[in-house]
């Protein structure tokens, strides 16, 4: 606050780096508004840009690895500091539910939201059971794509075909279900929303079971460029 006091009386000039900033977000914008419409089986960001409908300004969010939260992580802000979490040095894939858990013990008066692939929820998708024990009340939204989805992507875009990266389309909300926790399969846009609202009201661990279209992010491209461009492709 201080520094931020200090810097109001002082004038900046602008620099042309800034316009180039702003002028990649616009692209974002479109970018993300394009592939956030409504359709089945969803693209991840459309699913994400349905959860942004629904936060609140002091919501925990907590992101897993993996393609369908590479895409959240390019649209999701942070609301407000130390209230947005991803994947860390000391864990990677799996990870978002640990994450949550200590987040709702941290601050347990807020919503906390895990965000996670249908590949990572695997690792640690047991901790449910941890959390109905102990009434930490997390929301989970998992992306399925019956797939290591960015594995996967990068499997094709190198070699052209997948190895070993094809998941089934898993009922991971019967687990939760099993636990004693809320949860709910989604296939369609429409009803999304409201699976979200009912999500949020449960009053105990809850987890929605997304089904998502296989869909290469960014991060994803980007990893295929890096290989190819050392191979000399």
């Amino acid at each position: 606050d201080q520094l931020t006091k200090e810097a109001s009386n002082h004038v900046w000039k602008e620099l042309p780096w800034i316009e180039e900033l702003r002028a990649v977000r616009f692209a974002q914008a479109e970018w993300t508004e394009k592939l956030a419409r409504p359709k089945t089986p969803m693209h991840a960001l459309f699913v994400h840009k349905t959860i942004q409908s629904r936060l609140r300004p002091d919501d925990c969010l907590v992101f897993d690895g993996g393609d369908f939260c590479h895409f959240g992580r390019s649209l999701l802000p942070a609301l407000k500091p130390k209230h947005w979490f991803c994947v860390s040095s000391l864990g990677m894939l799996g990870s978002s539910l640990p994450q949550a858990l200590a987040a709702k013990l941290a601050y347990p008066d807020t919503r906390v939201i895990m965000l996670t692939g249908d590949g990572a929820f695997g690792f640690n998708a047991m901790e449910f059971d941890t959390a109905v024990r102990h009434k930490l009340n997390v929301v989970g939204i998992l992306g399925n794509d019956s797939a290591w989805g960015i594995d996967r992507q990068i499997q094709l875009g190198l070699y052209g075909r997948p190895v070993a990266t094809d998941l089934l389309q898993t009922r991971y909300e019967q687990v939760v279900q099993g636990l004693g926790g809320y949860g709910e399969f989604v296939e369609r846009p429409e009803d999304l929303a409201s699976a979200l609202d009912r999500a949020f009201a449960a009053g105990r661990p809850a987890l929605l079971n997304v089904a998502v279209e296989r869909a290469i992010s960014p991060r994803a491209e980007a990893a295929i460029g890096r290989r190819k461009a050392a191979a000399g492709k």
